[in-house]
């Protein structure tokens, strides 16, 4: 038996995802979602979610799409001209070598879309972040620090050596055997195992020694509300959404 939560992340991205992500929940397959603040969206998926205690709710913070929440100065090293997030690699590169000034605009950023959340009248159970921008030493450190701020349960492990991908000798399947909680360990995203049947993944998550969190980026179709230029489209979060749904009768979680 292995223990496996379920993450719908980008929640608050469309009304699409939001609608996934709640069909997954009642039907027993999704058991955490991981919020956007800084889309449209935010509203429709808290007032969704509001109504299902037993779905745990975190906030995915986000640096890389879309809109800051808060006033910043553009162009920056956080924003482009037009006031939009930087792309993650160009975050990440500035990250290389920050200075304060951008420290100084992450924090205060990454803790307005945190405070956005609890306006709702939410307690976030988790924190995850958007294209994992805490892999970088000194934003993590923000991450956690927040974590520690607002009492939340459990941080997304980002450890190389925790990372469930189709190929990676690092991974260490003993990583959690002392573990002896409920936070996860390991993390495993759907998005690059789509092109894997999925008894590979299920033989893969059922030689791991602790909690597992799995990814998936679900979205109902059709989907009038998903915004233009995203990466990572409607189409393609749907395709994932099916691929969860033949995963799941093949994991042993009972």
């Amino acid at each position: 038996m292995i223990r496996v939560i379920v993450t719908s992340d980008d929640c608050g991205l469309s009304e699409g995802i939001n609608l996934a992500t709640l069909d997954l929940h009642t039907r027993g397959i999704v058991s955490s979602a991981s919020v956007l603040t800084n889309f449209p969206a935010l509203q429709h998926a808290l007032e969704l979610f509001r109504r299902y205690p037993s779905l745990s709710v975190g906030v995915h913070l986000n640096l890389s799409d879309g809109l800051p929440v808060t006033r910043v100065p553009s162009p920056s090293a956080l924003t482009r001209a037009d006031g939009r997030f930087r792309p993650v690699l160009g975050l990440l590169t500035h990250a290389l070598r920050p200075d304060s000034r951008l420290l100084a605009l992450v924090e205060h950023e990454l803790a307005a879309q945190v405070d956005l959340f609890v306006q709702y009248g939410f307690v976030p159970q988790h924190l995850t972040t958007h294209m994992q921008f805490h892999l970088s030493p000194p934003l993590g450190r923000i991450v956690l620090a927040l974590a520690e701020r607002y009492r939340v349960a459990w941080v997304r492990p980002h450890r190389l050596r925790a990372t469930v991908l189709p190929f990676n000798p690092l991974l260490d399947p003993h990583l959690g055997a002392t573990s002896g909680g409920t936070s996860p360990v390991f993390l495993a995203v759907l998005q690059p195992w789509r092109r894997f049947a999925p008894q590979r993944l299920a033989r893969r998550l059922q030689l791991l020694k602790g909690p597992i969190e799995l990814v998936v980026h679900p979205c109902r179709l059709p989907d009038s509300s998903f915004p233009a230029g995203m990466r990572y489209g409607a189409r393609e979060r749907a395709a994932e959404q099916q691929y969860l749904e033949r995963l799941w009768p093949l994991i042993d979680t009972a």
